[in-house]
């Protein structure tokens, strides 16, 4: 479901085609190609009657071992993965908000937040972090007055604000990998979702695993509707 990631670039034109009120991003380095390229996630979908507007998610930083000994802190590089959550946007097709976790060889890892356009992820902030702790993740759309802005918010921290007026059809979280051998297991729980103008949150129901999940080397083992097991390589 989630299109392949492409290197972050922004230019003026697209910046005007979606209308961002303000927005100041530099361009990622290329990330080295991979042939390899997977997800495993679950997702709640339109089947549901809700216009997304926000996700939430509790889990862990999980440490990976990612394999590589080059550029392994210069961001969104080399083979690496994510655990992400993603709010795929209506009638905007391989358009997406996102906020996750990135790891990288030597054990770089990150924060990061952004949003993709036509198949193209644009990062608009990351952030370099010591991983293993407990945290809260918070994608969501607030509105003031006709205005609607995203915001990308761990634990307290709210690190970024954009104005942008999209809503979602679809809220996914899981892993999205590059690295042919990483072998890890983790799981997200407490999901959440926010439909239009909703201030408060609801817990995942309907949850769904995504085609491919389960096709080695990906795993998905779902226990409930709010609580989702996802790994590579390894029994979920």
């Amino acid at each position: 479901m989630r299109p392949r990631r492409l290197r972050p670039v922004v230019s003026l034109a697209l910046l005007s085609i979606i209308a961002l009120a303000f927005l100041v991003v530099t361009p990622a380095p290329t990330a080295t190609a991979s042939d390899f390229h997977m997800y495993s996630f679950g997702y709640i979908a339109p089947s549901i009657g809700k216009v997304f507007t926000g996700l939430d998610q509790e889990r862990y930083d999980h440490t990976m071992s990612i394999s590589g000994s080059t550029n392994c802190t210069v961001y969104f590089n080399t083979k690496p993965a994510y655990q992400s959550e993603w709010v795929s946007i209506t009638g905007l097709a391989t358009t997406w908000m996102e906020l996750g976790t990135g790891h990288q060889c030597d054990g770089f890892e990150y924060w990061y937040g952004g949003y993709g356009y036509e198949g193209a992820f644009h990062w608009l902030w990351h952030e370099e972090i010591t991983g293993g702790s407990e945290h809260s993740f918070y994608l969501k759309a607030y509105k003031t007055g006709s205005s609607q802005s995203w915001n990308w918010t761990i634990d307290s921290t709210s690190f970024y604000t954009l104005a942008n007026g999209w809503k979602g059809d679809i809220d996914e979280a899981g892993l999205e990998s590059y690295d042919s051998s990483l072998s890890v297991v983790y799981h997200t729980y407490s999901l959440k979702y926010a439909v239009t103008d909703q201030t408060s949150w609801s817990s995942w129901f309907g949850t769904t695993e995504a085609a491919g999940s389960g096709t080695s080397p990906m795993c998905y083992h779902q226990t409930s509707t709010t609580v989702i097991y996802v790994g590579e390589n390894t029994a979920c």
